[in-house]
């Protein structure tokens, strides 16, 4: 919210007349730098409300380099503007190639880091395998352990009815 004082100040500015403070201009929600109307780009300015002296180039050039006057001419101590700056390009550049560099080295890790669990798995699977092929060996074993004990229980006691047959029937 501006102050009496300050809204006479644009009302007058904006009307033209000559003022000591100029107010910001809040149109575009920029503090513009308003040069001293009185003086044809004279050097003082204001910057939200402060007086500023300015050097005489910066003052003709200080809303942008825009001149109002087509008679005015431009200086030869004001220089062009410096040619575009590729460092912040070529920092974005670099950083991106890095970040890409380091998504594929994480997509590597990850790929590595599956394969792993898939032959850790299959590890897995075959000593399982393994062990139920080697209790079914143990007890495949067994049985024909058993089969053999009872065959030779089986013949034994059949030897031992004939024995006992005859020598009960002479």
């Amino acid at each position: 919210k501006m102050s009496k004082r300050e809204k006479m100040h644009v009302k007058s500015y904006l009307k033209g007349e000559n003022t000591k403070t100029k107010s910001k201009d809040g149109s575009n929600g920029k503090a513009l730098l308003n040069i001293d109307k009185r003086k044809q780009f004279g050097s003082s300015a204001t910057i939200d409300n402060r007086k500023v002296k300015l050097s005489e180039d910066v003052a003709k050039f200080a809303n942008g380099g825009h001149i109002e006057r087509n008679e005015f001419r431009v200086p030869k101590s004001v220089k062009p503007p410096p040619p575009v700056d590729n460092t912040l390009k070529e920092i974005t550049k670099k950083y991106l190639e890095q970040k890409e560099q380091e998504m594929l080295q994480y997509e590597s890790e990850m790929e590595q880091k599956r394969r792993d669990e898939e032959i850790a798995k299959k590890m897995q699977e075959t000593e399982e395998q393994l062990a139920e092929e080697r209790r079914l060996a143990a007890l495949q074993m067994e049985n024909e352990k058993n089969d053999r004990d009872s065959k030779i229980e089986w013949d034994f006691s059949k030897k031992v009815y004939h024995i006992m047959r005859d020598t009960n029937n002479p």
